[in-house]
């Protein structure tokens, strides 16, 4: 069978969880197959694109738009450029960044690819 189709982008569109409210411009976390916000375990799915309300729906009632590729967020203070090509998670719903999965309760938020003074450089998404 040959492909369906194709595409070359950095968006997704994934359906939101019952109950959650997406905040544009922040990580939102894939568990289960669908969006919600940092704080749930899973992998980070992108950055939403825009502002998602399901806080009164049901799981799938809504679709959010998530943007891949790299983004920085702020180091927690354990990350150094010794860690670029390993895994980072999200300590909290500020976004901060750390090396360590806290015995794999973080989100996992994705690749590192550069540490500097800003920040964390992370490739996002699925």
């Amino acid at each position: 069978m040959s492909a369906i189709a194709t595409r070359d982008g950095r968006f997704r569109g994934y359906p939101l969880a019952g109950g959650e409210k997406l905040i544009a411009n922040k990580p939102a976390i894939l568990s289960s197959g669908l969006l919600v916000s940092v704080g749930a375990v899973g992998i980070c799915a992108g950055v939403m694109r825009e502002t998602v309300d399901n806080s009164q729906g049901v799981d799938k009632a809504v679709r959010g738009s998530v943007e891949i590729g790299e983004h920085m967020f702020p180091n927690s203070g354990d990350i150094n450029e010794a860690h670029v090509t390993q895994t980072a998670f999200f300590v909290d719903a500020t976004s901060n960044l750390s090396i360590d999965s806290a015995t794999n309760t973080r989100s996992t938020a994705g690749t590192i690819t550069e540490v500097d003074s800003r920040g964390v450089w992370v490739n996002l998404g699925v």
